[in-house]
């Protein structure tokens, strides 16, 4: 379900902080389902940031699929639906990509949950989306984590790690997407894998994207920087 403001594998496994889950498995502890904000109310409800939890900004997007469409998201290429409450790329031939949010986001966080499950290339996160040949790619792929610009259509690599040790397939990752002026940090499982610098791309849409390699997706959600930060600041 969508919700948005505006106009808008053990000891490996152990090591990266991650733990195989099934198809279909509960939400993270501090989401719960959104609801669409009421007309003629800005701010919503935030029941997504409910069960207690007051750490959470309002999100500008949130999406946990569990109205069984993905309705706000624009497919571009890929074969995508939504099964078991996950939204599914089910291809590993070629690009998938797939688009959602407001072209004039700045500032903010994407996170999403994600597996990898066929294919031996990458998968993950876009950010400021202006069009299919200019965004920012926050990738993740067995023994690489990177951090790319697309601009006029040529690749570039902004910051590069190898994780030790390789990332595994069918394994839930908790993935985040910072970028916030011309910095730009790469989150795995709550730990900072990639922080670099870029400035080409100011503002954009979000996105969800892979090449050769099928995977799933759950629990996207979009906050402004601005907004956690002041709310971190409150509570100090």
């Amino acid at each position: 379900m969508v919700w948005i403001f505006g106009v808008a594998v053990m000891a490996a496994l152990a090591s990266l902080g991650v733990s195989p889950a099934p198809a279909g498995s509960e939400p993270l502890a501090s989401e719960q389902q959104a609801t669409t904000a009421p007309a003629g109310d800005e701010g919503g409800n935030g029941e997504e940031d409910a069960e207690g939890d007051e750490k959470k900004a309002k999100a500008l997007f949130f999406d946990d699929f569990k109205d069984g469409d993905a309705k706000g998201w624009k497919e571009i290429n890929g074969r995508w639906s939504v099964k078991d409450d996950q939204y599914v790329q089910s291809t590993h031939r070629g690009e998938s990509r797939t688009i959602a949010g407001d072209a004039s986001w700045t500032d903010y966080a994407v996170e999403a949950r994600m597996m990898l499950t066929e294919g031996k290339r990458d998968a993950g996160i876009i950010a400021r989306y202006v069009d299919d040949k200019n965004f920012y790619f926050m990738e993740v792929k067995a023994k690489a984590f990177k951090i790319q610009r697309k601009a006029k259509g040529k690749w570039h690599t902004v910051a590069e790690a190898r994780p030790k040790p390789p990332i595994p397939h069918n394994v839930w990752l908790d993935l985040r997407f910072e970028v916030q002026g011309d910095t730009l940090r790469h989150y795995v499982n709550g730990k900072l894998k990639l922080e670099g610098k870029d400035k080409t791309h100011a503002k954009g849409k979000i996105g969800l994207r892979s090449f050769q390699q099928a995977m799933k997706y759950d629990h996207v959600r979009v906050t402004a920087l601005a907004e956690e930060q002041e709310q971190k600041e409150g509570k100090e």
